[in-house]
């Protein structure tokens, strides 16, 4: 793995606030299960005239499509070698290395980083990626793969709306001061995330919470995604439904209702919030940042951040978990949604 992708997956696992000592203990995951298993399949891929990158190098010298295609092929890989009780590594490190790579997947799937300079026949790889893609019939995610990618969603998303903001990375940051009182908005995202909606007739009127689903499948065979026997179906800005494409950076969590009314006009019920939005307008003005997380982490290594003292941090968490409980989540199209503005 080279410096720019352990630097980005490392900062990504302190983004999730995993410890000194986890982030050490991932950062082995990932690399134990490359070796093991992600590696070769990378290899395989490339033309043998080449030198050879391994996974994770591969991947950041991918466009955008065929990086996506090898997240997937690559958690079907592992999958299947958990289910055939590879060799190459028994099953309890098997375990441990599957957690480094989905926070790996989840990592990535938030990531807009630009591909590396190929120093590859792009052509040659691109050719194999969609041929091995193409051959595999679906795609399994569990739920509990699910709760992470959507957990991480949860705990990355901003929200500007000019006067007010709703800074998940700085709150969640903020929160992790205080055990319980994180253990307490964890609990509550978690619960939002488990009566999310999955829409399962093309009317709308079926309809099944992400809590009573064990797996869903990405069909390439048939080009639909399933939950059970049952198609997932995605609103439209029409307010019609459509069948969802079998790409999972394509499912994303829409707000049932706009989360800038639910913000906004409530406003006076968080004046906690209402400070920190006033806090990150004042450090931030004036200056431009590439990223969101950027901006975050700029806020929250100033001197107005780090003086927040416990009983303001307490009264944000508390707004925010209110926010939250009235929060109410579908499944939907990224597509659909990007015209909403209000994807997670």
């Amino acid at each position: 793995m080279d410096k720019f992708a352990e630097e980005l997956y490392e900062s990504y696992l302190y983004d999730i606030e995993l410890t000194e000592g986890s982030v050490e203990s991932y950062k082995s995951y990932l690399n134990g299960i490359c070796n093991k298993l992600l590696d070769p399949l990378a290899i395989s891929l490339q033309n043998p005239k080449d030198q050879p990158f391994g996974f994770v190098d591969l991947f950041f010298r991918l466009r955008k499509d065929e990086k996506l295609k090898l997240l997937m092929i690559a958690n079907n890989h592992i999958r299947d070698a958990k289910k055939n009780k590879s060799t190459a590594i028994v099953s309890g490190t098997l375990s441990n290395y599957y957690s480094g790579f989905k926070a790996f997947f989840n990592m990535a799937l938030l990531s807009n980083a630009r591909p590396i300079r190929p120093t590859l026949d792009k052509d040659y790889t691109k050719a194999a990626i969609d041929s091995l893609y193409d051959s595999i019939g679906e795609f399994v995610f569990s739920k509990k793969m699910l709760d992470g990618i959507y957990l991480s969603r949860l705990k990355t998303q901003e929200r500007d709306y000019g006067t007010y903001r709703f800074p998940m990375r700085v709150i969640w940051k903020l929160s992790t001061t205080d055990k319980a009182l994180n253990e307490n908005l964890l609990d509550v995202m978690k619960k939002k995330i488990d009566e999310m909606i999955y829409y399962v007739s093309s009317d709308g009127k079926q309809t099944v919470c992400h809590s009573d689903i064990s797996y869903i499948v990405l069909s390439n065979d048939e080009g639909r995604v399933k939950i059970g026997k049952k198609t997932l179906y995605t609103p439209t800005r029409n307010n019609d439904f459509q069948k969802q494409v079998p790409l999972i950076d394509q499912i994303s969590i829409d707000h049932l209702h706009c989360m800038k009314d639910l913000l906004v006009d409530n406003i006076a019920s968080y004046p906690a919030l209402a400070k920190l939005s006033n806090d990150m307008n004042s450090v931030l003005a004036g200056k431009k940042f590439g990223r969101n997380s950027d901006k975050a982490k700029f806020f929250m290594k100033s001197s107005v951040c780090e003086n927040y003292d416990s009983a303001f941090i307490l009264s944000l968490v508390d707004e925010t978990i209110d926010i939250h409980n009235r929060m109410e989540f579908v499944a939907m199209d990224k597509r659909e949604n990007s015209s909403k503005n209000d994807k997670i």
